[in-house]
């Protein structure tokens, strides 16, 4: 994108036995450090809408930027 370098998570997954745990916010943490360490300067990332996770998003300082649409043919 344009001069900068980013970084992009796509659709990760996290077994409902290990929600609520501290996993996905200590996973972002490593990510966003190792994204740094790579000149990276943002980081974008998608998520399935049949798994809402627009509040872990939030809570862990991410804005929503954009949306995906897809269609299986």
């Amino acid at each position: 994108y344009y001069d900068e370098k980013w970084c992009q998570v796509d659709m990760y997954y996290i077994q409902p036995k290990f929600r609520k745990q501290g996993i996905g916010k200590k996973m972002f943490t490593m990510l966003e450090q190792q994204a740094k360490e790579c000149g990276c300067s943002r980081i974008v990332s998608s998520f399935n809408l049949k798994q809402p996770l627009e509040h872990f998003y939030k809570s862990i300082g991410y804005i929503n930027t954009h949306t995906a649409v897809a269609k299986e043919i």
